[in-house]
């Protein structure tokens, strides 16, 4: 209860303030940024110019000549409602062409990632460099060297985020056509294998310990100092990031897929059949990285069973590759890797084995 009170340029970032009562207060040029009002009541309180009440999700009304203003429940909706009507199911070519960099023969696309722009990054982990092939060219240009990556994350401004285990692990971010070499955001107890930068521009990075842990770290914009936010005994390897801050990260080791709610202690299976491999349409062996569209429907690199798996709802189908068949063929994948898309929905698939990006248009 702040009755009485007298409220100057506060900043309300990240506080709960569920069934406060505010009475007689003013509150001038205040911040709220990620605050819970739910339930709160104020009355008498005038509001600066600067206060957006529409972004709060307030609601104003007049009662016996009292301003009373009262919340909304906030909601996050991390995905598009499909639009009306009867949507055609997507489908990709089953014969692929071949992205090629004539850099080097013997070069191992690892992990790979499209940014706004089209521009695709792959982290050639063997010849220890990023390697970026711009928007419309199948000649790679080598913009980062001697790095050993085990994933690459890139923005439309040109930075590039990169974690690192060699000797140490390390979180590490580098400009696009720059001179100078990356800064070094964050120390990493572990081996940081995947790494994703969400909409607020928090990096999540799943880690590998040496007892066979599996971590979720968090680093916010702001300070990059490291949250722990999941630990479970598990082999993390890739991960995406939704609008509404929730975590999807592929575990080989036990071939499911885990949905973690940044505000609950739990994660969900979300794919696969815990614990137990199979090339069944609902089992995974050795998944190594995901992707999530607009809708939500989860796009996974199902790598020991050598294809990429779609799974809208209840339905998993196979969209690239042939189940338990490796192979070098247009139509074949070998181990697979990694997935991107570029803006137009053309399928990226990196091999290692086949030293090869597919593309299925």
């Amino acid at each position: 209860n702040f009755s009485g009170s007298t409220l100057a340029n506060i900043d309300f970032t990240s506080v709960n303030l569920q069934n406060a009562s505010f009475t007689d207060t003013v509150v001038l040029s205040s911040k709220f940024i990620d605050t819970s009002f739910e339930g709160a009541h104020f009355n008498n309180v005038s509001f600066s110019s600067d206060i957006n009440i529409t972004a709060l999700n307030l609601t104003v009304e007049q009662v016996a000549g009292i301003q009373v203003i009262t919340t909304k429940p906030l909601s996050c909706e991390p995905f598009l409602r499909p639009p009306s009507g009867t949507c055609s199911k997507p489908t990709w070519s089953k014969n692929a062409t071949t992205l090629i960099d004539i850099g080097t023969k013997s070069w191992k696309p690892h992990e790979i990632f499209m940014d706004p722009n089209d521009n695709l990054y792959v982290a050639d982990k063997n010849n220890h460099r990023i390697v970026m092939f711009p928007n419309g060219f199948n000649i790679g240009t080598t913009v980062v060297r001697d790095i050993e990556a085990n994933d690459v994350f890139a923005d439309s401004g040109g930075n590039i985020f990169i974690p690192t285990s060699n000797p140490n692990g390390l979180i590490q971010k580098w400009k696009l056509n720059s001179i100078e070499r990356g800064v070094i955001l964050a120390n990493v107890s572990g081996q940081p294998l995947g790494i994703f930068v969400s909409n607020k521009g928090n990096i999540y990075v799943t880690e590998h310990t040496s007892n066979n842990r599996s971590r979720i770290l968090k680093y916010p914009n702001s300070t990059y100092e490291q949250i722990v936010i999941y630990t479970r005994q598990a082999l993390p390897e890739g991960l995406f990031v939704d609008q509404c801050e929730n975590v999807y990260w592929v575990d080989e080791g036990f071939h499911q897929v885990k949905k973690f709610n940044n505000h609950s202690a739990r994660g969900e299976v979300v794919a696969g059949v815990p614990f137990i491999p199979g090339n069944s349409s609902q089992h995974l062996n050795g998944p190594r990285d995901i992707i999530l569209d607009a809708y939500g429907n989860l796009y996974i690199t199902d790598r020991n069973n050598h294809r990429i798996q779609r799974k809208s709802g209840n339905t998993t189908e196979t969209i690239a590759g042939i189940t338990g068949t490796a192979g070098s063929t247009k139509t074949q994948l070998k181990f697979p890797q990694s997935l991107a898309f570029d803006s137009y929905w053309n399928l990226y698939v990196s091999g290692t084995d086949n030293e090869r990006i597919q593309i299925f248009q």
